[in-house]
């Protein structure tokens, strides 16, 4: 037997992205997730708040001193 249609599908996200919406005040029910099997992901969240992704290899770059 399926399930009634007119019943909530299960919503899928990473934690992270569900952190992110409640950060953002995004409403995931309302999104698409473009992950496996429409996980919702953090790119997803991002894209809705129309954030700008957060590069990990800028935000860690070596920092050199200058020798004196």
């Amino acid at each position: 037997m399926s399930a009634p249609s007119g019943r909530p599908k299960k919503i899928m996200t990473t934690p992270f992205a569900k952190k992110l919406a409640k950060q953002h005040k995004v409403d995931i029910n309302l999104l698409v997730g473009m992950g496996p099997f429409g996980r919702i992901m953090p790119a997803d969240v991002e894209a809705a708040a129309e954030i700008k992704p957060e590069n990990s290899r800028a935000s860690c770059a070596e920092f050199r001193p200058e020798n004196s």
